[in-house]
C-alpha cells in the first residue's frame, strides 16, 4: 500500500486552512526525482507554503516500510528495532523511554511524538511513518498553535492507513 497515492494536495490544504497552490504532495516513488532505487520504500515529501516567502515552507513526510522477518538478511536488527515480526515489546519500550502517547483505534498499534510531530503507526506486515508539517524554528507556526496530533491522525485517514 502506498497512502501517498491517496492523499492529495487538496487535502493538506484543507487541513492546514491554505490554498491548493500553497500545498504539495511530492510521492518519491512516482515523481522524477532523479534515480530512484526500486526497493525504496513507499514515500512522499509533504509540503505547505506557509506565507508569500518561499522561504517559508513546512515539511513533513509519509513512508511506509515493510516488516523484516527473523530469518531475512539483517533479520535480527530489524526485530530489535521494532519493525520486525516481534515488534511489541520495541514499541512498549519506545513508549516509555521517548514518553510516547499511544493513539486508539489506527492499526494494530500507533505512538504520537509530539517533540518530531511524528505518528507510527503498525500493521499487519508493515509501519507507517507520518511526519507532520511544521517548523520548530518558525516563531509565527508556533504562534498558530496546530493541533500537529490531530493533523496527523488525518493524514492517515485520509491516505487509508487508518485501518
Amino acid at each position: 500500500m502506498n497512502g501517498c497515492l491517496s492523499l492529495t494536495a487538496q487535502d493538506m490544504a484543507k487541513l492546514y486552512d491554505t490554498t491548493v497552490e500553497r500545498a504539495m504532495v511530492v510521492d518519491l516513488t512516482k515523481e522524477n526525482v532523479g534515480n530512484v532505487d526500486p526497493r525504496t520504500p513507499p514515500s512522499c515529501t509533504l509540503r505547505i507554503q506557509a506565507s508569500a516567502d518561499d522561504r517559508d515552507t513546512l515539511t513533513g513526510s509519509m513512508i511506509l516500510r515493510r516488516e523484516v522477518a527473523v530469518d531475512e538478511a539483517m533479520g535480527d536488527l530489524a526485530q530489535a528495532m521494532g519493525s520486525g515480526e516481534e515488534w511489541q515489546e520495541e514499541w512498549a519500550l519506545q513508549k516509555q523511554i521517548r514518553n510516547l502517547e499511544s493513539v486508539p483505534n489506527l492499526g494494530m498499534a500507533a505512538l504520537w511524538n509530539q517533540k518530531t510531530r511524528r505518528l507510527s503507526i503498525k500493521f499487519d506486515g508493515y509501519s507507517a511513518d507520518i511526519t507532520a508539517p511544521g517548523s520548530a524554528f518558525n516563531q509565527v507556526e508556533q504562534e498558530r498553535q496546530r493541533d500537529y496530533r490531530n493533523i496527523a491522525v488525518q493524514m492517515a485517514k485520509l491516505s487509508g492507513l487508518s485501518d
